[in-house]
């Protein structure tokens, strides 16, 4: 858990992963700008999803979306690393944080790994963009014809 206390804060295109009562942010509503709150992934395996600690109440996603923040932000998905035990914390090609972020600008133009966001129709929510599966084989030959001469 991280606290935000700073009106002008922007917290965008992050994954968050809590465990037991965990909450992933506390973080002062009041001195929030609505809008600089969004396009976040939370995932709570082991409990159900308060998010957010607001001075000294726990907040769902949901409440959170009637304030007027999180409008497309995802909970309760597992953004699907690829290998979280030996810290491994790229995403695989079938997470939900994939081009569900938002373009943050100039300095963010590149992910952790200094690949060039976007890869897909959209900035990936997360510290690493989806470069996808890369196979350097020729693709299959297509309608291929034999001819067997006598």
């Amino acid at each position: 858990m991280f606290t935000i206390d700073q009106k002008d804060a922007i917290i965008k295109n992050n994954i968050f992963v809590g465990y037991a009562h965990e909450v992933a942010i506390n973080l002062y509503i009041g001195l929030m700008n609505k809008s600089n709150l969004d396009h976040n992934l939370y995932y709570f395996p082991e409990t159900s999803g308060d998010i957010v600690f607001d001075g000294t109440k726990n907040r769902t996603l949901n409440e959170l979306q009637a304030w007027g923040a999180e409008a497309n932000s995802i909970d309760g998905i597992d953004p699907l690393f690829v290998d979280v035990s030996n810290g491994n914390f790229s995403i695989q090609s079938i997470s939900p944080a994939i081009d569900a972020g938002v373009d943050l600008g100039s300095p963010y133009k590149q992910d952790k790994n200094a690949v060039s966001r976007p890869q897909g129709s959209g900035w990936d929510i997360g510290a690493y963009e989806f470069v996808g599966n890369f196979n350097n084989s020729p693709p299959p030959p297509q309608n291929l014809r034999y001819i067997i001469i006598y």
